[in-house]
Formats: C-alpha cells, structure tokens, sequence
C-alpha cells in the first residue's frame, strides 16, 4: 500500500444527486494521482448512486448538522440554487477541513479532468502561503481547479458574500479576494502572456504548467449544452475572457496527459486541469486516449460535433414550435 502522504485532492457535490459523469472524471484523477487521497464529499442527496459501484476514491457523506452549519445564515446577493450551493462549496471545505485538521489540499470542480499533480504543491508552497487559484479578468477567479495551504485564508473569502460586496457567485467572491488579499496567488492560465501586465500571476516556469479556468476545456469540448437548445453541440467555443488566439497554440496529448505549445514563445507546459463545461468527461478520456480525432482536427482549425447531433432536425422544430407559442400567446393577450 502507497502512504498518502501528499495534500488531498478534494471533490464536493452538494444540492442533487452526483451525476453519472462525475463518477468517470474523480476516478480519472485518481488514476492519475496513486500517491494522494482522493475524496469526495457529498450530502444526503447522492446516497443510492453508489450502490454496487467502483470507485476509486473514498466517499464522505456529510451529515444533516455539518450542511447546516454551512448554510449562509446572513442576507447574501446569491440568486438561485446553484450558486447558493456552488457557494456553500467553499463553506464545505472550509468545515471540513478544520474539523479534520487538514492544513493544506487540493480542490476541483467535478467537470474537471485532473492530471498529474506530483511536484505542483512543492512548486506551489515555495511561492507562499493562502489561496491559489486560475483568475481569468481583474473581477473573477474560478475554483476549477485550486490549491490551499493555508486555511485560514478560505474563512476570509467568505466575507465577500455579505454587505457590503454581496458577490453574486463564488467567482466574484474570489475576485474581490484576489484585489485584497495579499494571500490569493493567480495561477497561470493560457492567457498568461498577455494578463502579467493587468494583474499579478504565478508564470508557469514557477508552477511548472498551466491551469484551465474555463476557457481550454470550452474550446476543445464546447460549452454546456443547456446553452445551445436548439442547436448540435460543436467546439472551438472562444470565452469571452481569453486573450490569445487559439491560432497560436497547439494542443496535444501524450500519455494521457494534455500540453499546449506557445507558438509565439516556442515553450510547450503541460495542463493540470481540463474544465470540461459540456460535461462529456467519457468523450474527453477517450480524446486523451487517442480514440477520436477532436485534437487534430483543432490543430487544422477544423470544428468537431460534440454532442445533440438530433438538434439538426429537432432543434428546428422545437424553435418553430416555441415561435408559434410565443405569436399565439401574444395574440391571446392582445
């Protein structure tokens, strides 16, 4: 037996059952990380998805009283569900990790594929102590895919949610966070050449690779098709937040691992994580292993259907129907 002696990669799935992908994408980085405890924290909600499952990471069913010690208990500006829990995430780990004196942890969004982390928190501890995590303009930071090492430091992020800030979501949170804290360290994302002048970032030499916020894994995967209701799902997918061109980088897979080579620099750095936004985490492993041709075809700037290839036809239809709704309702008010 391996001793886990390295910072756990923590996963947290709160608010609904866990959906069947996220099962393939922790096993993914576990597969990829036998040194370091894998866990995922889950409510009541996702108890009878993993009844005669493998897994490959431990499970930790959160009780009724520690979720309610997590409940944001003050006037807080978050609007729906989802960013109420994708929020209460933060609380979670914060909670959770003092209950069981973890000092310092890695953090991923489901949706993400994790590579290799062997060597990053070494790089990681030498550049200091606090927050770590991917900021993709000056008001936002994601928790795609974080390092913490010193917990103290998540406590005060919470502030951020209360008057007077009020943030919206957890992203404008750890925005706010990252302008006053001189804790928050931004992780290098594919834009690191052009944000090194708006903001302070770790360079990639530091951290050995860079980290992908949203923008690698919608371009190379799509976005979540709840965006697209009437159309098929393709990729090359430019967030609106990249400041490179995709024409200047060239994607490519080895081992199961990702890199991005920097025309431009003629430096290639491996990729931590993936953020697989449409959630085809099983399309993407097998991207990784080399069974489909969705890298190559981006390299020849060649678009790949992704996914909801029957929205050709029935996205169409459902738009026209939705259009003759909308035009009889209109009518009926009229």
């Amino acid at each position: 037996m391996i001793e886990k002696k390295f910072a756990p990669l923590i996963f947290v799935w709160i608010g609904s059952c866990l959906p069947k992908w996220a099962i393939s994408s922790i096993n993914f980085a576990s597969s990829n990380n036998i040194d370091r405890k894998i866990i995922l924290l889950l409510d009541k909600n996702s108890n009878i998805l993993f009844k005669n499952k493998n897994h490959s990471f431990d499970l930790v069913f959160l009780p009724n009283q520690f979720m309610n010690e997590c409940k944001f208990k003050e006037q807080v500006n978050l609007s729906n569900p989802f960013w109420i829990n994708t929020a209460k995430r933060l609380k979670v780990l914060y909670q959770y990790c003092k209950t069981y004196k973890i000092e310092k942890f890695f953090h991923a969004e489901v949706d993400n594929l994790i590579f290799p982390l062997a060597g990053l928190e070494n790089n990681l501890n030498a550049k200091g102590f606090g927050f770590f995590a991917p900021k993709d303009n000056n008001e936002r930071a994601l928790a795609s895919l974080i390092f913490c090492n010193k917990i103290d430091s998540i406590k005060d992020i919470f502030q951020y949610f209360y008057p007077p800030y009020l943030a919206a979501s957890e992203m404008h949170a750890l925005g706010l966070y990252s302008k006053n804290s001189k804790d928050f360290f931004a992780l290098p994302t594919e834009s690191f050449l052009e944000v090194k002048n708006k903001w302070d970032i770790l360079s990639p030499k530091n951290s050995d690779g860079i980290f992908d916020a949203a923008a690698i894994g919608q371009y190379i995967l799509g976005v979540d098709p709840i965006h697209e209701p009437y159309k098929p799902l393709f990729n090359m997918f430019v967030n609106e937040n990249v400041l490179v061109e995709f024409k200047d980088l060239y994607f490519y897979s080895k081992n199961r691992n990702l890199f991005v080579f920097f025309y431009k620099i003629s430096e290639s750095y491996k990729i931590y994580n993936l953020h697989i936004h449409s959630k085809k985490i099983n399309l993407a492993i097998s991207m990784l292993n080399e069974k489909n041709n969705i890298l190559k075809r981006l390299s020849l700037g060649k678009k790949t259907l992704i996914a909801n290839k029957h929205k050709f036809v029935t996205g169409k239809l459902k738009y026209i129907l939705l259009a003759i709704k909308r035009k009889i309702i209109k009518n009926f008010k009229n």
